[in-house]
């Protein structure tokens, strides 16, 4: 049974299912971006938040939908401020850059196939290791995304890949509870190579914006979807204030009504108006 609640968006030759914020969760989220410590933590519960396929999204695809999400509330027209220099650019365009299907990489250790893919994490390591090892999807036909329990030791680890590495009891059938440091199950090979294999293939895309010589990119991609998705908080509420007095809407409405919904009913009152002014 279709759920009409969503919006179909087709990226990466699959469709995702993306559901629209109403005026009362945009203007929550946009306090959100203006008193968060983590950025990346913000946008991710918006992701959460929106699509339906969230659970199972990798890196890239979380991008992707930030940046549809981004052309649902305000349109694909972008207008901000970089190094003192407005910028105007077109969403798709963004889009359209980054939604590039990249096969997985079968990378051939011994006798042995190990299969990358992008990570599913929300950050993109800076530690090489550490994003080898979160690309790690397959060793020959074994998923790795492996089982994880309690640790069994007596100290609860803050680094987060020993944690990860202790919490690991079982890859396939294999029971590893025995090995004391699970990072050494990634065997010897060329990790530079490896690294720069990954690194290029999956995480080298961008949008290069010449006016300013500027790199839209993995790295800065969430410093951009911050400038992109503020808005002038104080705006919203002088619209809510006369959405509420003007046209009688309700919190009922305004947390069922889209923001470009909103802003349509105001430009009809608007018009009207100036109809009745007219004649």
């Amino acid at each position: 049974m279709a759920d009409f609640r969503y919006i179909d968006v087709k990226l990466l030759d699959k469709v995702y299912h993306i559901n629209e914020l109403s005026f009362i969760e945009f203007k929550n989220f946009l306090k959100r971006i203006y008193s968060s410590a983590d950025i990346t933590v913000t946008f991710n519960e918006l992701v959460r938040h929106c699509c339906k396929e969230s659970d199972t999204l990798n890196y890239l695809e979380k991008i992707l939908i930030l940046l549809n999400i981004r052309g649902l509330v305000f349109g694909n027209d972008v207008s901000f401020i970089q190094d003192n220099v407005n910028i105007d650019i077109n969403i798709q365009s963004i889009i359209d850059a980054f939604n590039v299907k990249a096969e997985k990489i079968e990378y051939n250790i011994g006798n042995t196939v190990y299969i990358f893919d992008y990570i599913a994490g929300d950050y993109l390591p800076t530690n090489k290791l550490q994003l080898i090892s979160d690309s790690l999807v397959k060793i020959g036909n074994v998923d790795v995304t492996g089982i994880f329990d309690y640790i069994a030791g007596d100290y609860l680890p803050t680094n987060k890949l020993q944690l990860i590495s202790d919490s690991l009891v079982k890859i396939g059938n294999v029971d590893v509870t025995g090995i004391s440091d699970k990072i050494e199950l990634i065997p010897a090979c060329n990790f530079n190579e490896l690294y720069d294999l990954i690194y290029n293939k999956f995480y080298k895309k961008n949008f290069y914006i010449q006016k300013i010589d500027y790199d839209i990119n993995f790295s800065n991609m969430y410093t951009f979807f911050e400038n992109i998705f503020k808005s002038d908080l104080m705006s919203l509420y002088e619209m809510e204030f006369k959405l509420r007095s003007v046209l009688n809407f309700n919190t009922y409405d305004l947390e069922n009504i889209s923001l470009p919904e909103c802003k349509m009913f105001m430009n009809f009152y608007i018009k009207d108006q100036n109809d009745s002014e007219n004649n």
